[in-house]
């Protein structure tokens, strides 16, 4: 199954390589666009009714996230999870400070591997779950707040710590990198291109 979770659109170059995909015709594939707030919430939702199928894995792919069109010959691999690297911007403070989506040794990555690499924590950008996980793991999407509701641990995070709590390896397939679409302030990143 691959899954779309979104809460507006989906970015022309998502519906491009889901075409693309699907085309191919090497996989049977069922596909499941999510339409609702809450990325937790479109997940875990996306979760039960890929276990109402009897697919083996589920790809998650977010509308601002593009893949390779060959992500599925990852499968293959028969991992836990496998996760896809995207740049994502750890803003801090009005800092633009890109990294991957992938933690090391507790902290994100700049630095690019290769292959199949096994991580601490990984983003779910583009992800390719196994059955057997999501069929031990409850609301394996789901947020972690504490006492005054604030959130503390976000729901890809979280999502790690639970594999990792249930000896699930959570890989990056560092050969098959990601875009990531955001509407971003151009000033920031001028020195980079002018």
């Amino acid at each position: 199954m691959i899954a779309v979770p979104t809460d507006h659109s989906i970015h022309h170059s998502v519906v491009g390589v889901l075409c693309q995909i699907i085309l191919q015709g090497k996989h049977d594939i069922t596909t499941y666009i999510s339409t609702m707030r809450g990325i937790g919430e479109h997940r875990n939702k996306i979760v039960e009714a890929f276990l109402d199928t009897d697919m083996e894995s589920l790809m998650m792919m977010d509308a601002d996230n593009s893949c390779p069109n060959n992500v599925l010959d990852l499968l293959k691999e028969d991992k836990d999870v496998i996760s896809l690297p995207t740049p994502i911007n750890l803003n801090w403070m009005g800092v633009t400070n890109i990294f991957w989506n992938m933690w090391k040794d507790g902290k994100p990555t700049k630095d690019t591997g290769k292959g199949l690499e096994e991580v601490d924590k990984a983003g779910t950008g583009c992800i390719i779950i196994h059955r057997r996980v999501l069929e031990k793991l409850k609301n394996p999407f789901t947020e972690v707040r504490d006492e005054t509701g604030l959130r503390t641990v976000g729901t890809d995070i979280a999502f790690s710590n639970k594999c990792r709590e249930e000896n699930f390896k959570i890989y990056c397939a560092w050969d098959y990198p990601c875009r990531h679409y955001k509407d971003i302030d151009l000033l920031t990143i001028k020195d980079r291109i002018l």
